[in-house]
């Protein structure tokens, strides 16, 4: 039953006291109840307890409700945030690791190639070296053929004298480009023996030698 501030006709009252639950008013020594009120729907109507547990279960879920979706908005916000994170991580991680691995390759590949062009500079200078040493040796080769032949034709001149003085004999020899000369002097011994010496020079290289004969 709704309480009303406005008038309402007897012969209505009274056929409402008939038809609907009575209002009730209970009350002991210190509290008072006003029972079977129904509930309001008008802004001035009356308010029982079943309207205010409904409306206090609708807040109840609407705060519950609410709660959730700011937890499930929150979990997701939290998420992303870690997904963000882990993703810019995980790529400044792996530019770093291509810089430093970058810069390693670059130092190791510029340390091999200047070990292999100090190798290089080795060699090439070993090589020099050998190609001079050959040079030189192909040289005195040269040179010592030329003083040899140089010799041998002194020494045949040299030993066919039959002057009692002895002979002077010259000779003169050439091998790869390279001459050299030979003066010698060679003298007969008796009707039987004979002897000569002599040197031989090529271009600061020098040979000296002697011999002796007999007739058998």
């Amino acid at each position: 039953m709704r309480l009303r501030h406005r008038p309402v006709p007897l012969a209505a009252t009274l056929l409402l006291a008939l038809l609907l639950p009575p209002l009730a008013i209970a009350h002991d020594a210190q509290n008072q109840q006003i029972k079977n009120v129904a509930a309001g729907t008008d802004p001035s109507d009356a308010v029982n307890v079943a309207q205010m547990e409904s409306r206090d279960q609708q807040v109840l879920a609407a705060a519950q409700k609410h709660a959730e979706i700011g937890d499930d908005a929150t979990l997701a916000a939290a998420k992303a945030h870690a997904n963000a994170g882990d993703a810019a991580t995980l790529t400044a991680s792996k530019a770093y690791t291509d810089t430093t691995a970058t810069q390693t390759l670059n130092s190791a590949k510029a340390h091999t190639d200047v070990k292999f062009a100090a190798w290089n500079d080795t060699f090439t200078q070993y090589q020099q070296q050998v190609d001079r040493r050959f040079a030189q040796t192909d040289r005195r080769i040269d040179q010592i053929g030329a003083m040899g032949s140089a010799m041998t034709h002194m020494a045949v001149n040299a030993a066919n004298g039959d002057s009692a003085k002895g002979r002077i004999a010259l000779g003169v020899g050439a091998q790869g480009g390279q001459g050299a000369v030979s003066i010698g002097y060679g003298k007969r011994i008796g009707d039987r023996g004979s002897f000569s010496f002599g040197a031989s020079f090529s271009n600061g290289e020098s040979a000296v030698g002697g011999g002796f004969g007999f007739d058998l």
